[in-house]
């Protein structure tokens, strides 16, 4: 044991990376140094800070192979995933960086070695720099070497305080400390984010028994209120091993995938590898200003071409390579922001085959992968704003909007091309952060930023809005507030009322436990390597991205595929109202927490709650528990009939849901696939949440007053998804049915009769393929093949109809806030041919403030044919919201819905229905004239038996871990 205590010591003398941090900050004023922990490949993650506060810091020494990778206060959902770039040596850094993992070092012993070459900077100082830095690390390994000698010498005395750390440590690790007893300078290196592979030399003791490897949590926060900054996020959310919740005991079949799954997701661990891989590669090669730093952002994979695909499902081709693409974002000089699409490929990792090429064959833009905003740094900081307006009139805005939203930070502004406007809150109770959605004040300040920077702060206030009127100046404000007939707006004041909290009289019965949704076993089977489901009939694999979450390939319904794909695009929310702040909010859902998107909001769902306690819990790799898997009774038949001679038929109706949640800021978003026994599938979006409410002064026109201070502030939710139907193949056609009066003799009469009757077209070219639902949905469309007719000569195909919920598209079709980025909601549906270099509707790209679009969804319309094409339907769910008090404090998931239902026209020659087992028919059976017996039949299935402990409950008060608290 000594000898080994010897060799650990000898080795830590060669095999350290040095790191120093600075009481000032321009690196000058030595605070205080310190080193590693190295990873073998990847690094701990550990706060900068852990040895004290600093100012500044930089990397003095890399051990062979090391790269120091620094990362921003995270508002993913991996404190070490988000927002890193690979430090510099010699390089000084501020406290915009908070965390560290020194990745990549190369084990003692071996050869390999990972070489650093100068950043692709327009700085050359900077590039000249770094390779003395690197010849400074060789030298600093061989003084390391003389150290580890002279360290030998007193190894005996550093063994047995080893000895006796160890010793201690072991104890204090048997009985962990609580919370409040966590050391306050080194507890922060015990957030693992990660393990890889054998890395386990690299996990710490973390509290619990052995050491919990503790993963990454989706983040929970908010986001902020239009200018594409996250602003309320918690940063320390961690997200735990899959946690086993004591439920009733239910079996799963286990299904084999007929291939391997082409679509999956990118794991954490492959992740973590490709992030540093490609942080290290952008800052050798991205040209940008000098001192700016370049951050990745959206890491995906890339869904293979289709024609690629088919091949490999078929059997006549190999399987795909598999690619990921990225979004760089840096700055090419001091009044810009440049974001670029990449790919890397292919993978795994190889950096022999591997390549990272600039991605432009999604993109309709004439730039290609790459968008530019302006102005980028021209913004007014909130301590500019505290110091330089607000003192001269705090009396007024105590008064006006209250002490607790004039003493702190603002919570809204809005960026314009030479101003910015600010708002208040009422931030009286930081502990309810999202109350702040509802507490918006009706004051609000518009400062120039013309010759704004950085560095030169403006100083010109250019108006003053409150309750409807414009103020030129502090003096004008502070004349029209001291007169007697000034008009309040209110204030809006905190309270219970916003809090989720139960509160009033319990409905009569509501203490006992309603009823609940228990499966005795599961009817479904999976193979959860490749995320692959069988259903009744159905099958289909899964995938989840970072960006838009769950999405589904190659269902098939008896062996014959009927969709190709299956996903959400984008989601939308467009705000009206007659203050600056609000009547300019708009959101892409997928981009408005940065660098999070739909994937990253997963929910950890809530068994027995979110879904029911039975369902199947898969892991996603942004969150454990994030999909379930279940079978529900949908509450009614799915046919029935009472007949003569005296019967009655019931048929059960089950329903196959795959499920996740996805908070974005304010909004919980529910995505339901429900799939019947018929072959109909249903997609089902749902939105619960805090809504963004605006000041009631001068809002009686866009809408409701529902609290003291508070209107409802009305906006659209558009949703769009990706429908690639193939019907007996990928060559389709649209088929429309109308319903029409007609007036007419029918055949063997003379009588003129107003009726009705069908009239059937296909529409022939992307020019007629922007549509909307008919009024009295008297059409209907299908997409079917005019080459595959059933058996009594009708053209087999899916129709889609809208489901629950009124058809939506949004109201404003030619916003000028939403600036082009939202030309797929202009309408209810669409069908285009397909095209790889069409994969998506939007993009992480597009954006307000950028001249052209990265993709310009109306650009996908050039007047193709569609007739016996490869089609794509892109259609649109969502509701037009303007709420009312039922909305307080939250929106309900019931009020808030929308589906689009996708169901078989034609395409069978009989129901599949009729192989229902789940059903049953009671008759009378006459015996002979004077005697008759009542039959039961119950058509051979098992009707099965169940003892379920209605007392018993999930364990949820493990739902949230130390680290989450």
């Amino acid at each position: 044991m000594l000898s080994f205590i010897l060799l650990v010591l000898a080795r830590l003398a060669v095999t350290t990376t040095d790191i120093s941090t600075f009481s000032d900050n321009a690196c000058k004023n030595s605070y205080r140094g310190f080193s590693g922990p190295n990873g073998y490949p990847n690094g701990t993650c550990s706060r900068l800070d852990r040895n004290g506060s600093f100012s500044s810091f930089q990397v003095v020494g890399l051990d062979t192979g090391c790269s120091v990778t620094i990362y921003e206060k995270d508002t993913t959902s991996d404190i070490c995933s988000g927002f890193p770039i690979v430090a510099e040596l010699a390089t000084c850094y501020n406290t915009t960086y908070v965390y560290y993992s020194i990745d990549l070092c190369t084990t003692p012993g071996t050869s390999f070695s990972v070489s650093s070459t100068s950043s692709a900077t327009t700085s050359s100082g900077a590039a000249t720099t770094t390779a003395s830095s690197v010849s400074t690390s060789s030298q600093k390994t061989n003084t390391g070497a003389i150290a580890g000698g002279i360290v030998g010498g007193v190894v005996a005395v550093a063994a047995i305080l080893l000895g006796v750390f160890f010793y201690m440590r072991g104890k204090k690790r048997n009985n962990p400390p609580e919370l409040g007893d966590r050391p306050t300078t080194a507890g922060d290196e015990k957030r693992v984010h990660e393990m890889h592979g054998d890395n386990t030399q690299e996990l710490p003791a973390g509290y619990g028994a052995g050491g919990e490897i503790l993963e990454l949590s989706a983040v929970d926060g908010g986001r902020d209120r239009g200018n594409g900054h996250n602003t309320g996020t918690k940063a320390d959310n961690l997200h735990q091993p899959p946690v086993e919740l004591p439920a009733h005991e239910h079996s799963v079949d286990i299904a084999q995938a007929p291939y391997e799954n082409i679509w999956t997701s990118l794991q954490q661990s492959e992740r973590k590898t490709l992030q540093i891989y490609i942080q290290k590669w952008a800052n050798e090669n991205i040209l940008r200003g000098e001192g700016k730093d370049v951050r990745l952002e959206y890491l995906d994979l890339v869904y293979p071409n289709k024609s690629d695909a088919l091949a490999y499902l078929q059997g006549s081709g190999p399987m795909p390579p598999k690619f990921a693409s990225f979004n760089l974002v840096f700055n090419e000089d001091d009044h810009s922001r440049t974001h670029q699409k990449f790919s890397i490929g292919p993978l795994p990792l190889s950096p022999d085959v591997t390549t990272i090429q600039p991605m432009d064959w999604d993109a309709t833009s004439s730039t290609g992968g790459k968008t530019v905003r302006v102005n980028e740094e021209k913004t007014v900081s909130v301590n500019n704003l505290m110091e330089t307006f607000l003192p001269t009139m705090k009396d007024i805005l105590e008064d006006l909007v209250g002490p607790a939203a004039s003493s702190g930070p603002t919570r809204f502004l809005k960026q314009e091309a030479s101003a910015v406007w600010y708002g208040f809150n009422d931030g009286s109770d930081p502990g309810n952060w999202d109350a702040g959605y509802l507490l918006p004040q009706g004051l609000y300040l518009k400062i120039d930023t013309i010759n704004t920077t950085s560095t030169n702060q403006a100083t010109q206030l250019l108006a003053i809005v409150y309750n409807g009127r414009v103020y030129d100046s502090v003096s004008a404000l502070r004349s029209a507030w001291s007169a007697l007939d000034f008009e309040k707006s209110g204030i809006a004041k905190n309270g219970e009322w916003t809090s989720m909290d139960r509160e009033g009289t319990p409905f009569p019965g509501d203490e006992m436990p309603g009823p609940q949704n228990i499966a005795a076993s599961q009817r479904f089977a999976i193979d959860q390597k490749n995320m692959y489901v069988e259903w009744m009939g159905f099958s289909f694999y899964m995938g989840v991205s970072q960006q838009l979450s769950l999405a589904l390939f190659n269902i098939n319904f008896d062996d014959e595929r009927i969709i190709y794909e299956l996903q959400m695009q984008e989601a939308i929310a467009l705000y009206a109202s007659n203050d600056p702040l609000r009547s300019n909010t708009f959101y892409l859902d997928s981009t408005a927490l940065q660098n999070t998107g739909f994937g990253g909001g997963l929910n950890k769902l809530v068994p027995g709650w979110d879904c029911p306690e039975t369902a199947l819990y898969l892991d996603t790799p942004f969150n454990n528990g994030s999909i379930c898997i279940f079978e529900r009774d949908a509450g009614f038949p799915l046919a029935r009939h009472r007949g003569s001679p005296k019967y009655v038929t019931v048929v059960k109706n089950n329903i196959l849901v795959v499920r996740t949640i996805s908070t974005m800021g304010n909004y919980d978003y529910m995505f339901d696939y429900q799939f019947f026994y018929d072959g109909t599938i249903e997609v089902t979006v749902r939105a619960s949440g805090y809504i963004e409410g605006a000041n009631a002064g001068g809002n009686d026109e866009h809408g409701f007053k529902i609290h003291d201070a508070l209107s409802g502030a009305m906006h659209d939710h558009v949703i769009n998804f990706k429908l690639d139907l193939d019907i007996n193949g990928t060559a389709n056609t649209i088929q429309r049915v109308t319903i029409q009066p007609i007036t007419e003799a029918f055949t063997g009469s003379s009588e003129i009769t107003n009726t009705m009757n069908i009239h059937r077209t296909f529409l022939e070219t992307e020019n007629e393929t922007k549509i909307n639902w008919p009024a009295n949905a008297a059409t209907m469309y299908s997409i079917i093949n005019k080459d595959s007719k059933n058996a009594y000569g009708e053209y087999r195909g899916f129709r889609i109809a809208p489901g629950i919920g009124p058809p939506t598209h949004l109201i404003a079709t030619d916003s000028t806030v939403a600036n082009g980025t939202v030309n797929f909601a202009k309408e209810h549906f669409y069908v285009t041919k397909r095209k790889d270099t069409e994969p998506r509707s939007a993009s992480t790209l597009n954006e307000r403030g950028v001249r052209e679009q990265h993709v310009d969804f109306d650009k996908f319309f050039d007047g193709e044919t569609v007739v016996q094409e490869d089609l794509v339907v892109w259609f649109n769910l969502g509701m037009h919201h303007v709420p009312g008090t039922g909305d307080l404090p939250t929106t309900l998931f019931q009020s808030a819905q929308s589906s689009l239902v996708i169901s078989p026209l034609n395409y069978f020659d009989t129901s599949p229905t009729k192989r229902v087992l789940q059903a049953v028919t009671v008759k009378i059976d006459t015996i002979n004239s004077t005697t008759s017996r009542t039959s039961v039949n119950y058509t051979g299935a098992d009707l099965g038996s169940c003892m379920y402990d209605m007392g018993a409950r999930t364990d949820l008060e493990r739902y949230f871990q130390k680290w989450d608290l």
